[in-house]
């Protein structure tokens, strides 16, 4: 969960977002293409030439910029994002990259505006925002190689738990079910 400082100082950016979010995310696919070639097949070319992937990435990060307090309110954006990802074969390990890629864009772009109280706070957000994505991701990973593999050995899937946490924050407790026995499978933060 995020501090409340944190929240008004992303909030504090909705403006500067608006103005410079398809500059800043312009910034970052070219800083993450030159660092990290081997995402260029993660992309498509054509949304790329023509700015699609960076219009976007702009409204996805404005639009969670706007919606901090309640990032609960864009999850169908989130998850529908996420089904993208995992088609693509997205992985958790990759989450960090984007994220340094996008604060050194945002460095670049806005220049001696991007204050280290505003760059550490959208550290924070990314943070939290990326790790709605990993464990929305590593949910439908899990029910995919389950619905494939179901057949074969009788092994099924069910949330057994759904937690809410402080703030927006929930746990899943998984389990899999062999014959007629429950086993903890795995927990995931959100």
């Amino acid at each position: 969960m995020l501090k409340p400082e944190t929240i008004a100082i992303i909030k504090s950016t909705v403006p500067v977002l608006e103005v410079h979010g398809k500059a800043i995310t312009t910034r970052f696919y070219e800083k993450l293409f030159k660092s990290h070639p081997e995402l260029l097949n993660l992309f498509n070319h054509g949304n790329q030439k023509q700015g699609r992937q960076q219009t976007a990435l702009a409204n996805a990060v404005y639009a969670a910029a706007v919606h901090i307090d309640r990032l609960h309110e864009i999850m169908p954006a989130v998850k529908g994002i996420a089904h993208k990802h995992v088609s693509l074969g997205v992985t958790p390990e990759q989450y960090p990259i984007v994220g340094e890629n996008l604060l050194a864009a945002i460095s670049e772009v806005l220049g001696d505006a991007a204050t280290p109280e505003i760059l550490g706070a959208w550290e924070e957000a990314y943070s939290v925002i990326a790790a709605a994505f990993i464990g929305v991701e590593t949910e439908m990973r899990m029910r995919r190689s389950i619905s494939r593999g179901a057949g074969r050995d009788s092994a099924s899937l069910r949330c057994r738990r759904k937690r809410r946490k402080a703030g927006t924050s929930r746990r899943f407790t998984w389990c899999r079910r062999t014959g007629e026995r429950w086993h903890l499978s795995s927990r995931v933060n959100m």
